[in-house]
């Protein structure tokens, strides 16, 4: 396709992008986070809102559907979460003792997962800041997808999880046969009905899988 626009405003590498409706949030090791316009049309387009709260480089990041709400983690375990509109810092939350690998919104915007190389998946309410969900992966989380129902993960043994998010729900519904790579990244198209893996292998070639979830 066509290229739009190029924005250079990090001043470190950027670890994280994350599309919303008419929004981007990009996050960087810089520590900063900032949210661009989709609807500009300039070709070197500048941030709308340019956020600096985190005190660690930003590892990731991700904006509900409707771009209402953003979130950002940080290498220290913390969570921010951000008014899109406003650029306000609304709520901090402590969410690994290790860094945060992989950040994923429900498609309602209330509650956030994170995962980590602590091995620990958790769910918070961001009405609240609570933790309502904390599951034991059994391996190092490297990256996530939720739907607000279920939550999909991967880590570094190659295996592909489904979760349920309910309470008194300790172990994965499904899951695949180990692939021999890591798994680094995932995302579940907007109606939750295909799932996209991205495999690191160790020849330093990358797989993409696609899994159909009905």
């Amino acid at each position: 396709g066509r290229i739009l626009g190029e924005g250079i405003e990090h001043e470190d590498a950027v670890s994280s992008v994350a599309l919303g409706e008419r929004r981007v949030v990009s996050g960087s090791w810089d520590g900063s986070v900032k949210i661009w316009d989709l609807r500009e049309s300039q070709l070197n387009p500048t941030p709308i809102l340019d956020l600096n709260d985190h005190d660690h480089p930003v590892q990731c990041v991700c904006i509900d559907p409707n771009a209402r709400v953003a979130c950002s983690a940080s290498q220290d375990g913390v969570v921010l979460v951000w008014d899109v509109r406003t650029g306000k810092n609304q709520r901090k939350i402590k969410a690994h003792k290790r860094e945060v690998t992989g950040i994923s919104l429900s498609n309602t915007g209330y509650d956030v997962t994170t995962v980590s190389n602590d091995g620990r998946i958790r769910t918070f309410d961001l009405t609240k800041g609570e933790n309502f969900l904390d599951l034991a992966a059994g391996e190092d989380v490297s990256c996530v997808e939720t739907d607000g129902d279920v939550i999909f993960t991967g880590g570094s043994r190659g295996v592909v999880k489904l979760w349920e998010m309910q309470e008194g729900e300790k172990k994965p519904r499904l899951q695949t046969k180990a692939m021999g790579a890591k798994v680094s990244g995932l995302s579940l198209s907007r109606d939750g009905s295909w799932l996209v893996a991205g495999l690191e292998t160790s020849e330093g070639k990358d797989d993409i899988i696609v899994y159909s979830t009905s």
